[in-house]
């Protein structure tokens, strides 16, 4: 049951965000600057989503929040691993480059239809992927997307 649940979950994931978002992303690509993210950590609290069940162990939608604006000092009673706050300390360093100077930095390369490359944001590594469900974002893209 737990595995029709995850497949359930990554098929509708893939096509509301994952997906979707790509395909927007190749859309505006061709027009002007696109940085491709993906947060892959699954937070120890979400203060944002830690009342939904389906958010227990996996990173959903808007978890990245906190790390971005380091506001998880601000949820009385939750604390970081000394990780967490260095991916936090990262991402605050991504996002203020890129406001400053509309790049993120040299190794958050720009996104572009050919490459599909996403920046692959984690506590134990942070790395660049151009394949990331690849064959799903392929299948939904000839599917199409109603938005």
């Amino acid at each position: 049951r737990r595995r029709s649940r995850e497949q359930l979950d990554n098929l509708s994931l893939d096509y509301a965000f994952l997906c979707s978002g790509r395909a927007m992303a190749r859309a505006m690509a061709q027009h002007s600057a696109v940085f491709m993210y993906e947060f892959l950590h699954a937070p120890q609290y979400d203060p944002i989503n830690h009342a939904n069940r389906g958010c227990q162990d996996v990173p959903c939608h808007s978890a990245e929040l906190p790390y971005v604006f380091h506001s998880q000092t601000c949820v009385e009673g939750a604390a970081w691993s000394s990780q967490e706050a260095a991916l936090s300390a990262k991402m605050m360093q991504y996002w203020a480059a890129f406001f400053h100077s509309a790049s993120p930095g040299s190794d958050w390369p720009q996104f572009s239809s050919a490459s599909n490359i996403t920046l692959m944001l984690d506590t134990d590594r942070i790395y660049q992927d151009a394949s990331f469900r690849q064959n799903y974002c392929d299948f939904w893209d000839q599917m199409g997307y109603i938005y």
